[in-house]
């Protein structure tokens, strides 16, 4: 099922230029997070429904470390496979100003690394799939070092994608 991840559909609200979910991974944690989503006004779901996504992050604040012990020894006090849904509750619960949006901080394995040499100086250069905490993130970013499979990759990111309702695996729907 490639990259898909499973999901809990809890509602859309309004952001910038679209919509945003709110959504709880299914396979574990059941932890809530935001996602920018393009069909929010095609999709058919209801609230508790599980339905996949591609989840998709442009990534910022990159560092990147050869192994989980490597991450471990750093000075960052979050686990090694981790993630914090900034974008989905304040860290202040008095903030009145709060806007909530599809970031979050995390750290996580990178599956896969593609590495694309003729991207421009304001482009992204690598393409990443990361697993974080009940999900995998295609996470597109600038790094000026090198990205392997393997490492622990720690970051932030804007997550955006569209949410299917339906999966097909092999030998049908899941």
């Amino acid at each position: 099922m490639e990259n898909k991840t499973k999901v809990i559909f809890d509602y859309f609200m309004d952001y910038e230029d679209g919509k945003i979910a709110r959504l709880k991974t299914a396979e574990a944690y059941n932890t809530p997070f935001n996602l920018f989503v393009d069909n929010a006004d095609t999709i058919k779901i209801k609230t508790g429904e599980c339905c996949f996504v591609d989840i998709c992050g442009v990534g910022n604040d990159i560092e990147v470390f050869d192994s989980e012990n490597e991450y471990k020894k750093s000075d960052h006090t979050m686990a090694p496979i981790s993630m914090i849904p900034m974008g989905t509750f304040p860290a202040d619960p008095a903030n009145e100003d709060f806007v909530q949006s599809p970031h979050i901080l995390y750290s996580g394995k990178v599956l896969n690394a593609e590495f694309n040499p003729c991207a421009k100086i304001d482009q992204p250069n690598y393409c990443i799939t990361i697993e974080t905490l009940g999900m995998n993130i295609k996470l597109y970013c600038r790094y000026e070092g090198t990205i392997s499979t393997n490492n622990i990759i720690q970051g932030a990111a804007w997550l955006f994608g569209n949410l299917e309702t339906q999966a097909l695996g092999i030998g049908g729907l899941l």
